[in-house]
């Protein structure tokens, strides 16, 4: 995928890369998103604002802990999903810290770096929200073999 293919995402006072890979799950499953519960997400961008771990992969983590507490699922179930999930995030990304990710896919060419950081992190949040979808709804139909999948719209 060329960088031009990339949606950029928005990033401002109000929002983090964390809030929206969590909206972007929680719409999937058609989950209406309450504030008090984004709320929990502030400051967890730009890899908790300290470059350490990644607002998407932070993001995931808390959907897959709403998404699957909904389900009946366990404290044991939830954190296999979340080592399934880093892993998965590890072996697509090569690390789970804003900075290292950042270092590893750029150049510093301060003309296009944030454009181009833009449209990368766009992209990881989009392939962590699959990520999760795919590892919730495996979880869940572990936990019910009749339902395959969570509700979704």
């Amino acid at each position: 995928m060329s960088d031009d293919t990339i949606p950029l995402i928005t990033i401002d006072e109000k929002t983090n890369c964390s809030k929206l890979v969590a909206e972007l799950i929680l719409d999937h499953f058609g989950i209406a998103k309450k504030d008090q519960d984004l709320h929990l997400l502030a400051g967890m961008g730009k890899g908790m604002g300290l470059g350490s771990i990644c607002g998407g992969l932070a993001g995931g983590m808390f959907a897959i802990n709403l998404l699957l507490n909904r389900s009946g699922a366990s404290d044991l179930e939830i954190e296999d999903a979340h080592r399934t999930f880093r892993h998965a995030f590890l072996e697509k990304f090569s690390a789970v810290n804003c900075s290292e990710i950042i270092d590893l896919h750029f150049e510093q060419k301060p003309h296009e770096y944030e454009e181009r950081q833009a449209r990368f992190c766009g992209n990881l949040l989009d392939e962590s929200s699959s990520e999760v979808v795919e590892i919730v709804n495996m979880v869940v139909s572990q936990i019910n073999p009749i339902s395959t999948s969570m509700n979704q719209h």
